[in-house]
């Protein structure tokens, strides 16, 4: 679930006067984005099929981390 206290504004994020690498942003996004589409769909997919919350949700986090991209850097 997102987090209402955390912005995924780059306005918020980057210091006033800097030029923030859009093109980064995007892609950052579109991955939160497609992890998080992956997560939904198996929750509802594994709820639909009379399973408990516990099973939804374990099918939804291992949908997630397939989903997720590889990770670069620290």
């Amino acid at each position: 679930m997102a987090d209402p206290a955390v912005s995924t504004d780059s306005a918020a994020t980057a210091p006033t006067g800097s030029k923030a690498p859009k093109d980064k942003d995007d892609a950052e996004n579109k991955a939160i984005v497609r992890c998080m589409r992956a997560w939904n769909y198996a929750y509802k997919k594994e709820a639909a099929e009379d399973s408990s919350d516990y099973e939804a949700e374990k099918a939804a986090n291992e949908a997630y981390l397939k989903a997720t991209p590889p990770l670069v850097g620290w």
